[in-house]
């Protein structure tokens, strides 16, 4: 049967209005009020992302570099195998001495080991200085000292702030403790941070430092252990007028030529009671450790729990308190070889009596940001 054009027209006509309903039903439906199981998978949704968003990382250790000054710094991470990118974890700034680097760092302070059995990360960031060979003598610009980032003025605080921002976006990291110690130089550098980082670091363990940082103005006080020998020739316990680092003394001793950074630092005791002040701890203390030479006191009634407390040993040099081994690659290789007897000569005795990794972690834990 053949329609008529206006039948044609008009069947055209009725297809249309058809397909505008179903469209208009269609939209109606899209735009309904979500249920309440919708808003539920919605937010469960979200906070699977915001969870998911950092990477997983296997146990193991991990090296980053970013820019800062035009120079590419580094910083190695380990990772202990019970971190779960689901759980914020606390960071531990482990920093090299003056002549060190990263790479020495994780070997030389064992704090792998610790962070392994205590579930946190530990990052051994990388300083500067000149090389020989492939071997960096990295330092740190901790104010008045020390060395080549000294004389360079080197943004160190500048550098960690930007690698604890990268940290904290590629780690779940708990922002409450982080934490930062370290020895000699690093352990100048670490009172730095306590100085110009305080809201950000919860907690200082400096070792071996004498008083060089003197424009200090924190804005909270800062707990703060220091842990000292009192036999260290290289940062003597009581000051030095003009000091010399055991790196430079030990490159002199070989005949390499090195420049002269000689500088001054007021004694332990006189700069622990300037944090005393500052914390407005009691200036009556309590011994709370005594072992052999080993005795570490406590100031009393520190405001905010910023505890102070100054662990000094007998007979101990300029070494890691708890390691029997030599850190320097000549005692690594040859323990009984002539490099490594001049360089126990420059450092002096090592000490057993306390272990810096127990008593620095015992005192972080206890001292997260309030």
């Amino acid at each position: 049967m053949k329609l008529s054009k206006k039948a044609i027209f008009a069947l055209i006509v009725i297809i249309i209005l058809i397909f505008f309903a179903i469209f208009i039903f269609i939209k109606k439906q899209k735009y309904h009020a979500p249920s309440t199981s919708s808003i539920t998978s919605k937010q469960n949704l979200t906070t699977k992302n915001i969870i998911s968003k950092y990477k997983t990382y296997s146990q193991g250790e991990y090296v980053f570099s970013l820019s800062h000054q035009k120079m590419k710094r580094f910083y190695k991470i380990y990772i202990p195998s019970g971190y779960n990118p689901k759980k914020s974890t606390p960071l531990v700034i482990v920093f090299h001495g003056g002549g060190g680097n990263m790479e020495k760092s994780s070997q030389y302070f064992k704090f792998n080991q610790k962070a392994e059995k205590e579930n946190f990360l530990v990052v051994y960031p990388e300083g500067t200085g000149v090389r020989i060979g492939e071997n960096l003598l990295g330092t740190w610009n901790g104010g008045d000292c020390c060395g080549p980032a000294k004389e360079n003025n080197i943004d160190d605080v500048g550098f960690i702030k930007k690698m604890l921002t990268n940290i904290k976006n590629t780690f779940n990291i708990n922002d409450k403790m982080i934490f930062s110690t370290g020895m000699s130089n690093g352990a100048i550098m670490t009172y730095r941070l306590a100085c110009e980082l305080s809201k950000e670091i919860a907690a200082v363990a400096p070792v071996a430092s004498v008083g060089h940082y003197q424009n200090c103005h924190p804005e909270r006080p800062v707990p703060i252990l220091h842990i000292h020998g009192l036999n260290d020739p290289c940062a003597p316990y009581n000051g030095c007028q003009e000091c010399k680092s055991c790196i430079q003394t030990y490159l002199k001793a070989l005949g390499i030529k090195t420049k002269n950074n000689n500088s001054s630092a007021m004694s332990v005791p006189k700069y622990i009671e300037r944090w005393r002040k500052t914390n407005k701890c009691s200036d009556k203390t309590k011994t709370i450790y005594k072992k052999g030479g080993a005795t570490c006191k406590k100031y009393l009634n520190c405001l905010d729990n910023a505890d102070i407390i100054l662990c000094t040993v007998k007979n101990m040099g300029h070494v890691w308190p708890g390691k029997a081994e030599y850190g320097s690659t000549s005692c690594q290789q040859k323990p009984n070889g002539k490099l490594c007897s001049l360089w126990k000569k420059i450092v002096g005795k090592t000490s057993t009596d306390i272990s810096a990794n127990d008593m620095i972690w015992d005192f972080f834990k206890k001292h997260p940001l309030e």
